[in-house]
């Protein structure tokens, strides 16, 4: 699954893959080729090196969907005090699209970190940040966060650092459209 998510981020070679996920080169070989053989990723060759990315295919589609489904049961792992509030979300039928996004998404939390989360529901979208103190706070935003929104910082912070919650496909859409 992590390679899947290196992938959704952007075209990687070999040796890239490896270096991010911190993996033997050759297990990053063997999964490629798996995944090329379940119609998940293609490459092109640039010089001598293959450059992978996912393909536009049902396959990728449904592992992008289980990378996120992946994502969010380790995120809870790691931070089960958020078990309930999740679990409210996915069962909300307001709420089209939610996202964890911020420090805690990054592991780069430290004691005053607050929890963020962006949520759209009702036509319209919030980000709710959890503080330390154990409260709850409420921000409006005038739109949905977008790919096409040129220097718009919360919806880069999502794409790049995000579990998603709920709306999976929605997040698909956007990103991969």
């Amino acid at each position: 699954m992590e390679i899947v998510d290196v992938l959704a981020r952007g075209k990687k070679h070999i040796r890239g893959i490896s270096d991010v996920l911190d993996i033997n080169h050759m297990m990053i070989v063997r999964k490629i080729a798996s995944l090329e053989g379940e119609n998940v990723v293609d490459f092109v060759v640039e010089g001598r090196n293959k450059v992978y990315s996912l393909k536009d295919s049902s396959e990728a589609r449904a592992y992008i969907l289980m990378m996120e489904s992946y994502k969010l049961i380790r995120f809870l792992a790691k931070h089960p005090f958020l078990r309930d509030v999740v679990s409210k979300l996915q069962k909300d039928n307001e709420a089209s699209f939610a996202c964890f996004f911020g420090g805690y998404t990054k592991e780069r939390k430290d004691k005053n970190s607050d929890v963020e989360i962006y949520l759209e529901s009702g036509g319209s979208s919030a980000k709710w940040v959890y503080s330390k103190e154990g409260k709850w706070d409420y921000s409006k935003l005038d739109s949905e966060f977008s790919v096409g929104v040129i220097g718009d910082s919360l919806s880069r912070e999502i794409i790049e650092n995000h579990v998603l919650i709920k709306g999976g496909d929605i997040f698909y859409e956007r990103i991969f459209g």
